[in-house]
């Protein structure tokens, strides 16, 4: 099992939502570290810039899900998955999470890091 932490489509109510049927909710968190969100109609992270932590929500996730989110996230064309340090409810797990690799045009900064869809 993998941790899979999601920040925008993917998250509970959102269109893509169902491509985490049968992972374990674990709740809703922040990344440790600083990145930098756009709003190009779905939201994207980079590392371009540390502005703010990542808001999103944690789930305990099998290889075949998180193979199926690599599908629907275009891993590796447009999405990158990396490991990173998210903290919810106080603890601090290590977690995929994917990062947009392309330049990002004409996108909206999300100064707070929490896409609200």
């Amino acid at each position: 099992m993998e941790y899979l932490f999601v920040y925008g489509t993917l998250k509970r109510g959102q269109a893509n939502h169902r491509y985490l049927k049968g992972a374990e909710f674990i709740g809703e968190g922040e990344s440790v570290e600083k990145f930098v969100m756009f709003d190009i109609g779905v939201p994207v992270v980079t590392r371009d810039k540390k502005v703010a932590s990542i808001k999103g929500e944690l789930y305990r996730v099998s290889l075949e899900i998180l193979k199926r989110c690599d599908k629907l996230e275009g891993h590796p064309r447009y999405y990158r998955r990396e490991k990173v340090k998210v903290v919810v409810k106080g603890e601090e797990f290590e977690a995929w999470m994917y990062f947009w690799i392309r330049p990002v045009r004409d996108g909206i900064l999300v100064e707070d890091g929490e896409w609200k869809g």
